[in-house]
């Protein structure tokens, strides 16, 4: 469920499946940004959590502790 493009370090991921979550809830809840006139649409911030928290990967129980205190300064 990975596309690959380039090499290391300017190499792209494309997951095209991610655990936790739905496309729909993730698309329904996305944050778009626009950059040099071209919308890009984002994994919502609740979506990106509940993908890492349900992520095996330590990396990713890194990245969640991160997340949780980037929403704790939001509020």
């Amino acid at each position: 469920s990975v596309i690959e493009i380039g090499r290391e370090p300017q190499k792209i991921q494309i997951l095209t499946d991610i655990d936790g979550v739905q496309f729909e809830e993730c698309y329904a809840n996305r944050l778009t940004v626009s950059v040099s006139s071209q919308t890009i649409p984002f994994i919502g911030l609740q979506e990106l959590i509940k993908n890492k928290s349900a992520s095996p990967r330590a990396k990713d129980k890194i990245d969640l502790e991160e997340l949780i205190r980037i929403q704790n300064t939001r509020q």
